[in-house]
This record gives C-alpha cells, sequence and structure tokens, in this order.
C-alpha cells in the first residue's frame, strides 16, 4: 500500500513537529539565510560553480554550529555531511532542492542527483517506519532516520523556500539523473525574503605591529 505524505505547513503546526524532535525554527532560518549571504558576497573572480557551492556549504555550517551546542553529532559519511540527533534517533542532511521546494501542494525533489551512498541512507527511512508500526523499539532498530534541508532560491519572486523532509526513496530521472523525488513527511518553512546584498566590510588585519629583528652575534 502506497504511503501518503503528510504535509505541515501552517506554522503553528511545523513549530510543534520541530519542538517535538529537539528543533527551533530560528535554527533553519538562520543557516538559510547565512547560506544566501555568503552566496551573493562571491564576485567574478570567484569560479562559475562558486555560488552554488557556498550557498550550500555555509547553510551546512551554520546548521551544524548551532546545532552541535546542543548535544547533535556531526558525521561524515562517504563525503555526506549530517548533523545527527543526540541520541541518534535522527541525522540531517542539507541539499539545494528544485522550484517546488517549500510549496505545500507541489512534490519537490532534490536540485542535484545523488548517488548511492544518499541511496543508501534513506533507503532505511522506509524500513525504520514499517518497524515502529509493528511496535519494534528505537533500540532493536539501532539506526536513525535521515532528514533532509531542502532550499531554493526563487529569483524571480525574490523569495528563499525551504523544508524539512523525511524522504523515502529516490528515482532515476531519464538515464543517469538519481534524485529525491518522494517524501514521507514534509515540513515547510516559513518562506523568507531575499536582503539586499550586504555590503562587503574592509577587512581587519588588527594594529601595525613594530618588531625589532636583531642581528645574530658570532
Amino acid at each position: 500500500m502506497m504511503r501518503v505524505c503528510k504535509v505541515f505547513a501552517k506554522p503553528n503546526s511545523v513549530k510543534q513537529q520541530l519542538e517535538a524532535m529537539g528543533l527551533l525554527l530560528e535554527y533553519f532560518q538562520t543557516a538559510i539565510q547565512q547560506g544566501y549571504s555568503s552566496r551573493v558576497t562571491r564576485t567574478q573572480n570567484d569560479s562559475p560553480t562558486a555560488p552554488g557551492f557556498y550557498q550550500w556549504n555555509e547553510t551546512v555550517r551554520f546548521l551544524r554550529d548551532q546545532l552541535v551546542t546542543e548535544g547533535w553529532k556531526r558525521r561524515n559519511i562517504s563525503n555526506i555531511p549530517l548533523i545527527t540527533h543526540p541520541k541518534n534517533i535522527m541525522s540531517i542532511d542539507v541539499c539545494s532542492g528544485n522550484k517546488f521546494t517549500g510549496v505545500e501542494d507541489k512534490a519537490p525533489s532534490t536540485r542535484n542527483s545523488k548517488g548511492q551512498a544518499t541511496a543508501s541512507l534513506i533507503e532505511y527511512n522506509q524500513y525504520s517506519l514499517d518497524l515502529k508500526e509493528l511496535n519494534t523499539s528505537d533500540t532493536e532498530r539501532n539506526k536513525e532516520n535521515i532528514w533532509i534541508l531542502l532550499f531554493y532560491l526563487d529569483q524571480e519572486k525574490q523569495e528563499l523556500r525551504s523544508e524539512l523532509s523525511l524522504p523515502s526513496k529516490y528515482s532515476l530521472i531519464g538515464s543517469e539523473d538519481r534524485k529525491v523525488t518522494d517524501w514521507i513527511m514534509r515540513l515547510i518553512l516559513p518562506t523568507l525574503p531575499l536582503n539586499p546584498v550586504p555590503a562587503e566590510p574592509l577587512p581587519n588585519f588588527g594594529p601595525d605591529i613594530d618588531f625589532t629583528i636583531a642581528k645574530k652575534a658570532g
């Protein structure tokens, strides 16, 4: 029987779901905003792929920065940067999404193709939930569900959309594209308006220091 995806889009219901997982909405909003700030401060001297990479990397970094203070653990599995709940009940991966990210009545997917490592991680989500329905305890499961923080920059609408969602599988799109396309649960996070490009601060190299090089005796 096909599982129906549960979608939470009302702010109060999203907040309740996050708090049940020991999470705050502010963690994600801060990470998404910092990722965008890093993107728009790239220059023409950066590589063509730098804006997207820096946005993703800083989103990962700031989400981790906040959650490690709450006891969450950094993990890197096959170069996938995860942040894991203190009780190992869930981990979060960060991915850019397609234009349907954060849209309640659409089905989003990851923007980029994912490899076998991602497939192996999310494969357990369906299995673990089936075990839960059979009243199997968390200790017997001994693995965590993998959630994905999807984000999307909508230039036309001048907004950032995001969601924290629990994937069930990924699909082959075309001959080579393997993207996460199916979801068990989606928590639609509030849309963030694009801020103006921040002014780049002048570098601060600290105070001038005078020093003397003594001539070696002999």
